[in-house]
């Protein structure tokens, strides 16, 4: 389907402000949850809701190669947000687990996400609020599949 001219320059101001809008939110999760990346936070979320992850497999959640995420890793180690061990099946696997003190973090982070979501999603109908999932998702799509 052709698109008018007009609505392409209204989509790609949209899509700016939405994406800077972002952008600044996670900065500012980041900040509020101890100055974490969105990678990080990323990855913290994904180990929240899964108790152990292999490293190879956290590499297609940020869509990053194994050295991004050893170096992500290595750092949330130190700072005592994951522990990382081998595998008691395959010593070469190696799993990550959030720590108590990660897990606390995965909480305020969640939290915020939330926060983000109801501020976000309130001020529209139920049927509208699916709406604009469904089409965030679409938009998603597309983009990944261009």
């Amino acid at each position: 389907m052709r698109v008018k001219d007009d609505l392409k320059e209204q989509m790609m101001n949209a899509m700016f402000n939405l994406v800077r809008a972002i952008n600044k939110e996670a900065d500012n999760c980041g900040k509020a949850c101890g100055g974490f990346n969105e990678k990080e936070q990323i990855l913290i979320l994904y180990l929240g809701k899964n108790d152990e992850v292999k490293m190879s497999d956290l590499a297609g959640i940020i869509d990053a190669p194994v050295s991004t995420i050893t170096s992500i890793v290595n750092k949330l180690v130190e700072n005592e947000i994951l522990d990382r061990d081998h595998s008691v099946e395959d010593r070469r696997v190696i799993n990550v687990t959030l720590t108590t003190k990660g897990k606390n973090i995965y909480k305020k982070i969640r939290t915020q996400k939330d926060e983000l979501s109801d501020a976000l999603l309130s001020k529209l109908s139920e049927k509208d609020q699916a709406s604009m999932i469904k089409y965030i998702n679409i938009l998603a799509s597309s983009l990944v599949s261009r």
